[in-house]
């Protein structure tokens, strides 16, 4: 199943499409983009929520975008989907008919930006600083002001992933996504946790939504 659920940023496809991320603890992660081609005071700007536990466990949370009456939330406990606007109440079923489908969920999607490369595309939210590591990329101390940060980056066809995080083994603070010298987008990592505990029914079908059933395609 091949089911786009926010541009640049979440995809839900059957396995082996990419390496594994399946985190062992639920993590949760608040980010919002910044590019020039991002208006501040836009919908594409608002902060989003991903929840992730494992292969099989996401939750998606949106802010309300007023102007087109939607707010989204996507809920996934494979091979279930549920796709959902919470302002109107309604919503979509969908089952994986895959019986090894897992939730992957790449930041960049092959072909983002015109021509994002595949090898690049690997990279998941809830498994950034893995994938650096899986790539080999050394750790660079960045030192100014008093504050020590770590930068990790990698680069294929012109095209680079930056990471910036704090010093240790702390989580992601900024990704940018450089195309030769030019950075032509930011991920902005507001929050982002392990949960020590985690309530279940956040991966379970939301309560008060009517749910038309869709072939997965």
């Amino acid at each position: 199943m091949k089911t786009p659920v926010l541009p640049l940023l979440l995809l839900l496809v059957t396995a082996d499409a990419f390496p594994e991320c399946a985190p062992s603890k639920a993590v949760r992660i608040v980010s919002r983009p910044e590019s020039a081609g991002i208006p501040a005071d836009s919908f594409a700007a608002l902060p989003k929520t991903v929840y992730r536990l494992g292969s099989k466990y996401l939750r998606l949370e949106e802010l309300p975008d007023t102007a087109n009456k939607i707010h989204g939330l996507v809920v996934t406990s494979a091979p279930d989907n549920w796709i959902v606007n919470l302002a109107d109440h309604t919503g979509r079923h969908i089952v994986d008919p895959d019986p090894k489908g897992k939730v992957l969920v790449p930041l960049f999607p092959p072909g983002s930006f015109g021509g994002f490369p595949k090898e690049l595309s690997a990279i998941e939210m809830g498994c950034e600083a893995a994938f650096f590591d899986s790539m080999k990329s050394p750790k660079r101390a960045l030192k100014g002001q008093g504050i020590e940060k770590i930068q990790q980056a990698v680069g294929v066809d012109g095209w680079k992933l930056v990471l910036v995080r704090n010093s240790g083994v702390s989580p992601p603070e900024v990704l940018f996504v450089f195309k030769g010298d030019e950075i032509v987008y930011a991920l902005r990592y507001l929050s982002y946790e392990e949960l020590p505990e985690v309530d279940m029914k956040l991966f379970s079908k939301p309560e008060g939504i009517e749910f038309s059933e869709e072939p997965a395609g």
